[in-house]
C-alpha cells in the first residue's frame, strides 16, 4: 500500500491511498469523509464521527500540532528521561 499522510492545522487529517486503489480520507472537524474511486465514479461517505472515535482523533490532532494541554484532556502526560 502507497499512499500519504497530512496533517494540516489546526485539525484536519487526510490520508490518500495511491495504491492498490485510489481512496481519500478526510477528518474535518467532528466529519469523516471517505471518497474512493470505482472506474469512472467516485464513491462518497459521510459521517459523523462518533463520540467513541473523537477522544482518538483528538489525541493523533494534538500530538501532530504539539498541543500537549489538549492532550491532557484525554490522557495522563508525564515526561520521563531513561538514561542510556
Amino acid at each position: 500500500m502507497s499512499g500519504m499522510l497530512r496533517y494540516k492545522a489546526p485539525g484536519t487529517l487526510e490520508k490518500h491511498v495511491l495504491s492498490p486503489f485510489d481512496e481519500l480520507i478526510i477528518i474535518d472537524n467532528n466529519q469523516i469523509t471517505i471518497e474512493r474511486q470505482e472506474g469512472d465514479s467516485v464513491q462518497r461517505i459521510i459521517h459523523v464521527i462518533p463520540a467513541a472515535v473523537r477522544a482518538l482523533v483528538d489525541s493523533i490532532r494534538a500530538t501532530l500540532a504539539g498541543d500537549h494541554i489538549r492532550l491532557q484532556q484525554h490522557y495522563d502526560v508525564r515526561v520521563i528521561s531513561i538514561g542510556i
